[in-house]
């Protein structure tokens, strides 16, 4: 639901109109080219599609490769490309200086597994369409999963996998209408099955570790700031998120659609905010009759979403 981008910067999507119009790429992403990083940007959907990646997060990337070409069966053989395509880039790298990769997967946003993969989910006879559709999407899901495992053993090969992070993450859920309001898919409401992501982070040196905190996109580029770059500056100072390894929890989370709608994300409510108007729905997304708006959380998030503006 949130546009991909400003969650690079780490800051809400409020901004991305900014770094869209004049082109300005994170800091995260700048200390990456300074240190000599070695880029390699792999995407199965087209970077210029959507949000624009080749106009923000990697507006300043020389030779952007800017989509996936070659492959006749869909999202998964560009996924199957796209793998492919990083292990040669690898092969190529130069091994005395460090490299930041970034592989976008498509298949299971676009419900569509390779050609007879097996099934992951059963879909009995008279099975709904949403259950169909389900069925796909875990597929794909499982599919993505296996190339992931690609990258994962290839970096123990090179025995370079004890001194690589690696991230895992989604930019948005994917809904099938599981509260039974009509709503599936992704960027159709602000539900916690469309909200709700994926993230795994393998940290050399430290141990494992699970946690329960709310969290969110917006922690991930001060966490690469502060804990690979060294930046001794407070994450406020450039950011809207924390350190994941030691930042508070978050009380409230600002989102957006594409439409422009936004939407102050709290543990037990949602609320949204039309052009003409206000609505605020529960944890299971059902609409709360009489409601009352935040405001404590409201008047701290209309000043999170307008700080850095000069």
């Amino acid at each position: 639901m949130v546009p991909e981008s400003p969650r690079r910067y780490g800051l809400p999507p409020t901004y991305w109109e900014a770094f869209d119009g004049i082109g300005r790429t994170p800091v995260v992403m700048d200390m990456f080219q300074e240190r000599g990083y070695q880029l390699g940007l792999f995407s199965s959907a087209p970077l210029y599609r959507g949000v624009g990646l080749d106009r923000t997060a990697f507006a300043r990337v020389p030779n952007l490769r800017l989509e996936t070409v070659g492959a006749p069966d869909g999202s998964s053989g560009d996924d199957r490309v796209l793998t492919d395509e990083w292990l040669t880039w690898l092969d190529r790298a130069d091994p005395s200086r460090p490299f930041f990769g970034f592989l976008y997967y498509n298949a299971a946003v676009a419900l569509e597994p390779p050609a007879n993969y097996p099934a992951v989910v059963a879909t009995p006879p008279g099975s709904s369409d949403q259950r169909r559709q389900y069925a796909k999407y875990a597929a794909a899901v499982h599919y993505v999963d296996s190339l992931v495992g690609r990258v994962l053993a290839d970096l123990h090969r090179r025995k370079v996998a004890g001194r690589t992070i690696v991230i895992v993450t989604s930019d948005h859920g994917m809904e099938f209408d599981e509260n039974g309001l009509g709503f599936s898919g992704h960027g159709t409401a602000f539900s916690h099955q469309q909200m709700h992501t994926p993230l795994v982070v393998r940290w050399p040196g430290r141990s494992p570790e699970r946690f329960t905190r709310r969290t969110s996109h917006n922690d991930v580029a001060p966490t690469l700031l502060q804990e690979l770059f060294g930046c001794t500056n407070p994450p406020s100072d450039f950011a809207s998120g924390h350190n994941l390894f030691d930042g508070p929890e978050w009380s409230w989370l600002v989102a957006s659609s594409y439409a422009g709608d936004f939407a102050l994300i709290e543990p037990e409510r949602v609320t949204v905010v039309f052009t003409s108007g206000y609505e605020i729905r529960d944890a299971g997304y059902r609409l709360i009759r009489d409601p009352k708006l935040p405001r404590d959380d409201l008047r701290a998030a209309l000043q999170e979403v307008s700080r850095f503006y000069r």
